[in-house]
């Protein structure tokens, strides 16, 4: 919250007329939370409105960016009252979703018909938030909308107030918790939550300011965490079968090869060459010219059906193993 002691929020609408008596600055999740609540089988609805305190040129301000609801208070003696359990209600809440702010005022909501009149809301007032600038955010019963004020011991309404725009993770976790009733089915809510987060991210952007990426929860962590697991063991798949393939691929190769190579010696083995000796020329002569020894001699005699290895040969074709 320091940023409100040293800078107004940038982004900000008046709402009504010039109010210079207190100035109150409403962030819109505030508002957008107010505009949720529901009046069911309630008479009214109250709680305390949440933020810093601080003077500018002697004017009390009130940065409100948060609310709190509590069912604790009680009406008794025609008018509600703040009670020990009231205040231990909100205390308790303020911890878990609003740490460091303080109260700014409160708020009732009250639907036609409803117990709550100004005149007890005054002594209420009076009694338990007359300390400081605070303020009241009253609904009333004629469905009228405004912020009121301790003013020369009279409640007076005041004349406006300022909306302001900003990431409020705060307001946001206190809806989410679904404190409010009725606001949980208001399931747009998320809807606008991104679209507010996505407009801040863009004018983060145009204003040269770094952009930091949300953080992830542990759960969300853990689920990126399979998914890249899975897509690694998917790639390691793929990979070892288009592996498998290729090595298949090579092993039918090479039997090919194989097989051709088997054929073409057994083809050279079954089917022998042809030779014309020259005249004048004997077997054994052809045997050394061929195979530089007489070690196939035999094979040769008995393949071409020659019993003298030393008669000259005719102008016959001899069969070579």
């Amino acid at each position: 919250m320091e940023e409100y002691r040293n800078l107004l929020p940038k982004n900000m609408r008046q709402m009504g007329e010039k109010e210079d008596r207190v100035r109150i600055y409403v962030e819109d999740y505030v508002c957008t939370y107010f505009q949720k609540l529901e009046l069911t089988t309630e008479c009214w609805r109250v709680g305390v409105l949440l933020g810093m305190h601080e003077e500018r040129e002697g004017v009390p301000c009130l940065f409100i960016s948060g609310a709190v609801e509590t069912q604790a208070a009680e009406y008794a003696e025609g008018r509600l009252k703040f009670t020990d359990k009231t205040w231990s209600d909100i205390l308790r809440k303020m911890e878990r979703f609003f740490p460091g702010m303080g109260v700014c005022g409160w708020f009732v909501y009250e639907k036609s018909g409803g117990m709550v009149d100004k005149l007890s809301l005054k002594r209420t007032y009076e009694e338990t938030f007359a300390q400081g600038s605070k303020v009241l955010l009253l609904h009333d019963d004629q469905d009228e909308e405004a912020f009121y004020m301790l003013w020369k011991g009279k409640m007076t309404r005041m004349n406006g107030y300022y909306i302001y725009y900003e990431r409020n993770r705060n307001m946001q976790d206190y809806i989410a918790g679904g404190t409010a009733a009725g606001w949980e089915k208001a399931g747009g809510e998320r809807v606008i939550e991104e679209f507010r987060a996505r407009m801040e991210e863009k004018k983060s952007l145009a204003h040269g300011e770094a952009w930091t990426p949300p953080r992830l929860s542990e759960q969300s962590w853990q689920r990126l965490k399979n998914m890249a697991a899975c897509a690694a063991a998917l790639i390691l798949l793929i990979s070892a079968i288009s592996y498998g393939q290729q090595l298949r691929g090579l092993e039918e190769t090479v039997n090919d090869y194989i097989a051709l190579e088997a054929g073409t010696e057994a083809a050279e083995v079954s089917a022998p060459v042809l030779y014309l000796p020259s005249p004048g020329e004997t077997l054994r002569g052809v045997c050394l010219r061929i195979y530089g020894n007489l070690d196939r001699l035999d094979e040769l005699k008995t393949l071409n059906e020659i019993e003298d290895e030393d008669a000259v040969l005719s102008e016959q074709w001899l069969k070579l193993p």
